[in-house]
Order: structure tokens, then sequence, then C-alpha cells
């Protein structure tokens, strides 16, 4: 029988930095061209846990908030986590269960 080989590309911790540093230039450049330079905050749910567990590469908030900080804003980190699919937790609020 044949043998079967799979390779697994693992990213360097230099290629997860430079892709941080490119998604956080984005950020920089929607303020330029597409704000006035200025905003008022910058909101990130620092894990999305909708479609799986989803991370931002490792720096990118560093990066990104010195954007934000230079255009005068303010950053929120969102790190409310999905519960239960239960009734009483789909309003956003804990109710104590009876």
């Amino acid at each position: 029988m044949p043998s079967l080989r799979i390779r697994i590309a693992v990213p360097s911790a230099t290629m997860i930095l430079r892709q941080a540093k490119k998604y956080a230039d984005d950020v920089k450049n929607l303020i330029e061209y597409a704000t006035p330079g200025k905003v008022a905050a910058f909101i990130a749910e620092s894990i999305q846990g909708v479609g799986g567990f989803v991370e931002f590469p490792q720096g990118y908030l560093k990066h990104t908030y010195e954007h934000i900080r230079a255009a005068g804003g303010v950053c929120i980190a969102d790190e409310v986590q999905p519960v239960s699919d239960a009734p009483e937790h789909t309003s956003g609020v804990l109710k104590p269960r009876a």
C-alpha cells in the first residue's frame, strides 16, 4: 500500500507579525482615506466565537491600537463570550435561573 505524506505549513512568528502589521496598516489607511483623520473609537471583539473561535494574528491589536490612538480614538476590547443557546441568554443579559 502506498504511503501518504501530508505537509502542513505552519506560519513562522515573523510571518504572523508581518500579517498582523499588514492588517493594522489597513486600519491606518482607512483612517487616512475614509475619515477626516479622527476617529471616536475602535471596538474589537478579541475572540470571534460565532463561526468557530477565530483569533486575531498576534500583534494586530497592538499595532491597530497605535493607529487608533494616534487618530484620537479610544480602543475597546469586547471580551463577551457566548455561553448558551438558552432563551434567557439571547438578550445579552444573563438572568438568574429560578
